[in-house]
Order: structure tokens, then C-alpha cells, then sequence
């Protein structure tokens, strides 16, 4: 398979994994207004920056993450990179649109979506490691304790770790 079939398998794979869950969540790839909304300074990250140099690679990953009840707003964006050379995931954007909603079933769950979305797309293409980069300080102690370990400004985990992490988290739900 190629970089587009297997970003469409994956997709579909998170699609089911978000309704077993029963999240009621609509998963798709970032469309045209959810880069014109994330360009024009919809977040809080510079994805403008982000979606230039990492969305038009050839291997690069995106979800966005949606209501099923309202899929023209987007409620959460992840953005990645896989490098076949060395078989990694870099993560370079996860970020929350709905901070200020207690009442959502993304609240406090879009990193955890970003870990199913990596383990399933690196397990897709024989991935062996996901690396998230240039984590915020503030952030390396939550991250640890989904078992991502610190590399300077970077943190990774191995797609064997993550599969552990993948299966607990669905578990909670």
C-alpha cells in the first residue's frame, strides 16, 4: 500500500476503535476549511507553520476530529510525519479545540486519541517507534505516564510499549 491508502486504512481503523469506544466521533483526515480555519490562527499552535513544512509531505498523517452530530467543527487536529527510513512517527501537532467545554466527549482525551492514532498507523506500516517532538516542559510528566520517555526536547516510545498503552486506554473507556 501506499502513503494515501494507508492513512485511509488507519483512518478507518481509528473510526472503529472511537465507536467501540462510544465516543460518537466523526474521524477523518483534515479537510480544506479545517486547514483554512487552522492556517487563519484557529488554535492555539502555530499550524499555519506546521501544516506548510509537515501536511504536504508524502508520508505526513492527519486527523481531525469531530461531533458526529456537527462534522463542520472541528473539535481536535493531530499532524505527523512517518520517516520509512528510520520507522518512526514524529508527532509534531496535538491540540484541543474545546478547552473551555466541560461537557464534551473529547474533554480530556485528545492525547489519548493521538496515542491510538500513532500506535494504528505505526503498527500499519511496520513502524518501530513513535517520537513526539519539541514537548512543552509543562507537559513531560503527563506524557510519562502513558510510558513516553524524554530524549532532550523530544519524547518516544516503541510501538511494543505503545500497544500495552493503546489496549489500556480502549479498556477504560
Amino acid at each position: 500500500m501506499n502513503a494515501d491508502q494507508i492513512k485511509s486504512a488507519v483512518l478507518s481503523a481509528i473510526q472503529v476503535v472511537t465507536d467501540e469506544m462510544g465516543l460518537e466521533l466523526a474521524v477523518g483526515p483534515l479537510n480544506d476549511l479545517d486547514w483554512a480555519y487552522l492556517s487563519g490562527g484557529y488554535g492555539h499552535l502555530n499550524w499555519d507553520a506546521g501544516l506548510t513544512e509537515y501536511g504536504n509531505q508524502e508520508w505526513s498523517f492527519d486527523v481531525g476530529l469531530k461531533l458526529q452530530s456537527d462534522t463542520r467543527l472541528l473539535n481536535a487536529a493531530i499532524l505527523g510525519v512517518f520517516h520509512p527510513e528510520t520507522d518512526t512517527l514524529e508527532m509534531h501537532f496535538v491540540e484541543s479545540f474545546i478547552r473551555r467545554e466541560d461537557q464534551h466527549q473529547l474533554k480530556g482525551r485528545v492525547f489519548k486519541m493521538m496515542i491510538i492514532a500513532s500506535y494504528l498507523y505505526v503498527a500499519a506500516v511496520g513502524g518501530s517507534t513513535v517520537r513526539l517532538m519539541d514537548v512543552e516542559p509543562e507537559l513531560i510528566a503527563y506524557y510519562s505516564s502513558f510510558g513516553f520517555q524524554s530524549d532532550g526536547q523530544d519524547m518516544h516510545q516503541s510501538r511494543e510499549d505503545l500497544a500495552a498503552t493503546f489496549v489500556r486506554i480502549t479498556e477504560e473507556a
